[in-house]
């Protein structure tokens, strides 16, 4: 609870720091709260599981497709060659994006839980 209170430029913490207790209104509102924290812990483990549904970072390429249509373009000729060297590159396009997705997606997940764990009672 950042929030400063009472007309003040002081945040729950400093007022008790300053007087040794907190206005009653203001102890209220924290409990009234109580139970937002405590639902809002609850989601920690949902947000773990979570962060480990990302692909790994060379899923396509893991998987070996990227090696069989490599081997098989090198046996290929003209268009046909052509054209799968480029399918190729957007599925190396699409694991680099999906990738850079996941990070992102991992990072801001990880982030949340960092928030939820201050809260922890």
């Amino acid at each position: 609870m950042n929030a400063i209170y009472f007309g003040t430029n002081h945040s729950a913490r400093e007022i008790f720091n300053i007087t040794g207790t907190l206005p009653a209104q203001l102890i209220e509102d924290m409990v009234d709260h109580t139970g937002d924290v405590e639902a809002m812990c609850e989601t920690i483990p949902n947000i773990e599981e979570g962060k480990n549904c990302f692909p790994g970072e060379n899923f396509i390429d893991a998987s070996g497709a990227i090696s069989d249509l490599l081997d098989i373009a090198a046996r290929l000729r003209g268009d046909n060659k052509a054209a799968i060297l480029a399918v190729i590159e957007k599925l190396d396009a699409l694991q680099l994006e999906v990738a850079r997705q996941s990070e992102y997606g991992h990072s801001e997940l990880t982030n949340a839980l960092n928030v939820l764990e201050g809260y922890t009672l």
